[in-house]
């Protein structure tokens, strides 16, 4: 027997905020506008979350389109665009601030396999890890990492996958990431990097500073003629807080990043995955990335439709029900963990049929 199990009232309340954003982009029904009418009226942090979440994805338009549907507000406390505002920098600290100190839950020791040093994640699951110097990894789906500490070096090979690192300050120890032929070097700073492939690496930086570099053999030998990880140039490039970086292959692109967007990067520590209007097919490859379910798109005209909203990483069903209540997209089981994704069949008189 399945369980259903209740979310806390602000994440259900953020993911009924998603829904309706999504609706009233596409447009609402008379019988929508009634439920819209009374869900707002229904609880203060409904209309807040709302307005919070159209600043963010720039969504007002839609908002000011339908202005005759919203209860009017006191006279001596009228929600402006310039209040939504400065309610979604607010919100974006605090929620920044939250994320980067709180475990997603189901998210412990039972999550991650270790074994000399390594630690990996299954494909769906997160976990956070204390290192041998009491830094802290927190690892996102699917990733494996490798360690190797010395008295002179703290070394991190990230062989997969995605982790954000939060660094015990060790001034005489540099703390080294190793990803895709790219080198991260810290002393006491918080950071994420995502392996994007084999020589492309992204990187946020949440607090303090790193250096950054080229270096696909990472290693030298010392007097002993043992193996050390190489550090930086002291003119290496760095990146600092707020700012993120793309490694590519001998390109590095550094840019500030919103607090905002930062947020949404690290949603997945909350088991959480944002779209701000990235394409269906673009989604699902990121969904796909928390689930051993294949996806399958096998009608073209949906592979450019735009997703916005929060999604739980691994709420697959959820999803399939946000797809197809607001943009007609039906979904197939075909077998055993396959899903195949085309137009709804009551908004379009040529259906693409399923393949077997």
């Amino acid at each position: 027997m399945s369980k259903i199990y209740e979310l806390p009232n602000v994440e259900r309340i953020s993911d009924e905020a998603s829904l309706w954003l999504s609706r009233l982009d596409r447009g609402l029904s008379a019988r929508e506008e009634k439920e819209f009418q009374r869900w707002m009226v229904r609880d203060k942090r409904h209309r807040d979350t709302l307005f919070h979440m159209a600043t963010y994805w720039d969504k007002m338009d839609s908002l000011s389109r339908l202005s005759d549907l919203f209860p009017p507000a006191a006279p001596k406390s009228r929600f402006t665009l310039a209040h939504a505002a400065g309610l979604a920098v607010l919100a974006a600290g605090f929620i920044l601030s939250w994320v980067l100190l709180q475990a997603p839950a189901g998210s412990s020791s039972q999550q991650v396999a270790s074994a000399a040093g390594s630690y990996e994640t299954a494909i769906g699951k997160s976990a956070l890890v204390e290192l041998p110097d009491s830094s802290k990894a927190m690892l996102n789906t699917g990733t494996l990492i490798r360690t190797r500490y010395s008295d002179t070096r703290r070394y991190i090979v990230l062989e997969r996958g995605e982790a954000h690192f939060t660094v015990a300050k060790d001034a005489d120890r540099p703390f080294i990431v190793h990803a895709g032929g790219k080198v991260i070097q810290a002393v006491g700073t918080a950071f994420n990097v995502k392996l994007q492939s084999d020589n492309q690496v992204a990187l946020v930086v949440t607090e303090g500073r790193v250096a950054i570099g080229d270096n696909p053999n990472p290693f030298a030998a010392d007097e002993n003629m043992e193996a050390v990880p190489i550090l930086l140039s002291e003119n290496a490039a760095t990146v600092s807080q707020g700012e993120a970086a793309t490694l590519d292959v001998g390109a590095i692109h550094i840019e500030k990043m919103a607090p905002e967007k930062i947020v949404t990067n690290l949603s997945w520590q909350d088991g959480n995955i944002v779209f701000e209007g990235e394409t269906l097919e673009e989604a699902i490859d990121e969904i796909s990335r928390y689930t051993t379910v294949e996806f399958e798109i096998i009608d073209d005209r949906i592979r450019g439709v735009r997703v916005a909203g929060v999604f739980k990483s691994g709420d697959i069903n959820g999803l399939l029900m946000t797809l197809y209540e607001n943009f007609d997209i039906a979904s197939l089981r075909v077998g055993e963990g396959r899903i195949q994704l085309a137009l709804s069949a009551e908004g379009d008189a040529n259906p693409v049929k399923p393949k077997m």
